[in-house]
């Protein structure tokens, strides 16, 4: 989780086709996805990501009232990109919908964050799970970076509270847990520890 970037990003392997061709295939693939009323959250969060994701989130929601499956995995990435999608999920949840978001691989750093967004949160036995606090970097003057520090902690505290109040943990076990240390776990430990509720 971090305030601009976490550089954690696994490089994809490109496909030996055509541009033209990939796209077709991807499109075609996503239409496939979405008719089926399941979203695939995938690689680096940021907000060209989120925002594709929201709209695909919205488009299949407003067709119908039947369950949405997401399928994440990520490595994390910018938290107020992060936090578009977890609020978008959080709202559909709210209307009565049935989201069911399942971590395949890895749920990482704001992923695991977005992961705790759904009705049911559920994993692949080979799945990893990472969770800390967030981290960020910038330059600017002394009086700056004292008020950006202030706004770091808050969305820090926020998401502490968001992995707390989902698995059942007090606040201070968490700042504890993950204060100056990256906290990983098997999906056996995240779902002992509260952040899933099902290893599928």
């Amino acid at each position: 989780m971090t305030a601009k970037i976490l550089q954690q990003g696994c490089p994809e392997k490109a496909v030996d086709a055509p541009r033209e061709i990939r796209y077709t295939f991807d499109d075609e693939m996503r239409k496939n996805l979405l008719e089926n009323r399941t979203v695939l959250l995938t690689g680096e969060i940021g907000l060209t990501m989120a925002k594709d994701i929201v709209k695909e989130l919205l488009y299949v929601s407003q067709r119908n009232t039947r369950p949405i499956k997401v399928i994440l995995n990520s490595v994390g990435g910018e938290v107020y990109a992060g936090l578009l999608i977890y609020d978008t999920i959080r709202d559909l949840v709210g209307q009565g919908i049935q989201i069911e978001v399942e971590a395949r691989g890895l749920a990482a750093s704001m992923g695991a964050v977005i992961l705790q967004a759904g009705s049911k949160c559920t994993a692949s036995t080979a799945t990893r799970f990472l969770i800390h606090e967030v981290s960020t970097w910038d330059w600017a003057k002394v009086s700056e970076m004292e008020e950006k520090v202030l706004e770091v902690r808050k969305v820090n505290d926020m998401l502490r509270d968001i992995i707390a109040v989902r698995s059942g943990h007090p606040k201070e076990e968490i700042d504890r847990l993950w204060t100056k240390k990256d906290v990983w776990f098997s999906a056996e430990e995240a779902k002992q520890f509260g952040l899933i509720d099902e290893v599928v």
